[in-house]
């Protein structure tokens, strides 16, 4: 967030905060665990004016290195779904030197930006959750499990991160 508020080069780029939150919010529900500044950009046009590029490199999502076996052990206990889902996650942002978890900056209201981003985005993914999971299970390199991980780990958080942050009125 300091690069946001401090870069010379993003002070004039329009929207460049609220599509900083807006991604801190997808990666946190698909479990990105490498977002970083050098893989989310801006757009210099030859007439000099900026645009935020499309964000890209979401390969270290929805717990991409684990195999069956892993997803199973995990969602046959609910201790540890609910830890990987939200409990235990790290993002690569860092707060006094340390790794945060996305989950816990998100219920802690302490960026108004942030909450804006979750009233501005939770209702968008509710409206389109059967649509997420539809595309998730219609992908037919995925197996049983994965299409089942997936879509069990996206509705946790979505609805234990998300929408309680809205139902406990944690904006306005």
């Amino acid at each position: 967030m300091m690069t946001i508020q401090e870069h010379p080069f993003l002070q004039d780029v329009p929207g460049v905060k609220e599509h900083f939150w807006s991604m801190f919010i997808m990666d946190a529900l698909i479990g990105n665990t490498d977002r970083n500044n050098s893989n989310w950009g801006i757009i210099l046009r030859k007439d000099g004016s900026k645009d935020i590029a499309p964000v890209y490199d979401n390969g270290n999502c929805l717990n991409s290195k684990w195999d069956d076996e892993k997803m199973r052990i995990v969602m046959d206990d609910a201790d540890k779904m609910e830890a990987e889902a939200y409990k235990a996650r790290r993002c690569i942002f860092e707060l006094h030197g340390k790794r945060v978890n996305p989950y816990h900056i998100i219920e802690s209201r302490e960026y108004p930006e942030c909450l804006e981003a979750v009233y501005r985005l939770t209702p968008q993914i509710g409206n389109n959750m059967d649509k997420i999971q539809t595309m998730i299970k219609e992908i037919p390199i995925l197996s049983e499990i994965q299409k089942n991980f997936f879509t069990t780990i996206i509705e946790h958080r979505y609805e234990k991160v998300l929408l309680e942050c809205i139902k406990s009125d944690c904006v306005h």
